[in-house]
């Protein structure tokens, strides 16, 4: 199986998807519409940098960590999602 991990910020109303690994960097206005970029561009580069294994294989996760301070108390949330092709 074929696993990368994009990592996801969000920066002045943009989300933002980079992968080191494949590689691959992208954004689009909503995290919808990263996800849907991620799954365009994704196979192309797992292809054309010659990764092994077949792209029937290939799954992404997207990890985005948000640190805040709601009350000046540094908080820390981790979200991930797992989509397979």
């Amino acid at each position: 199986m074929s696993e990368f991990t994009f990592n996801v910020l969000f920066e002045d109303g943009v989300w933002i998807g980079i992968c080191d690994e494949l590689p691959v960097t992208t954004e689009s206005d909503t995290y919808e519409g990263l996800v849907d970029r991620v799954w365009r561009i994704a196979p192309e580069m797992f292809v054309e940098n010659k990764h092994p294994g077949s792209l029937d294989e290939l799954r992404i996760s997207f990890v985005q960590e948000r640190t805040t301070r709601p009350t000046g108390k540094p908080l820390t949330q981790a979200a991930s999602s797992h989509v397979a092709l």
